[in-house]
C-alpha cells in the first residue's frame, strides 16, 4: 500500500488559485523475469483510488461569474511493462561483503 499526494492545475482564467491534497490509496501487483544476469523484463498492474474533494472556485475575471465548487474522485488503473538493465553484471548487489 501507498500514498500520493495530488494537486490541481491552476486556471489562469479564474479569479484565485484552486488546489487540493487528497489521501489515497495504491494496490498493485507484477511478476520480473531474468533473462541474463544484467537484464529482466517486468509486468505490473496497479491501482490509484483518491478521495473525494471539493475544489472551491472563485469565479470568473472575463465574465462574472460567481463563485463556486466542484468535487473531483480519481481512480486511475495503469499497466505496465518494462526492461531493466543491471549495470555491472552478475557482480553481486551494491555493498556485498566480498
Amino acid at each position: 500500500m501507498g500514498a500520493q499526494q495530488v494537486r490541481d492545475r491552476k486556471h489562469r482564467h479564474l479569479d484565485g488559485t484552486p488546489s487540493a491534497t487528497r489521501i489515497g490509496l495504491v494496490i498493485g501487483s507484477g511478476i520480473e523475469w531474468a533473462f541474463t544476469p544484467c537484464v529482466s523484463a517486468f509486468l505490473e498492474a496497479d491501482y490509484y483510488s483518491f478521495n473525494g474533494t471539493n475544489v472551491s472556485f472563485a469565479g470568473d475575471l472575463i465574465n462574472p461569474t460567481p463563485a463556486f465548487a466542484v468535487k473531483t474522485t480519481q481512480n486511475v488503473e495503469t499497466l505496465k511493462f518494462g526492461v531493466n538493465y543491471r549495470f555491472g553484471g552478475a557482480s553481486g548487489p551494491a555493498g556485498s561483503p566480498y
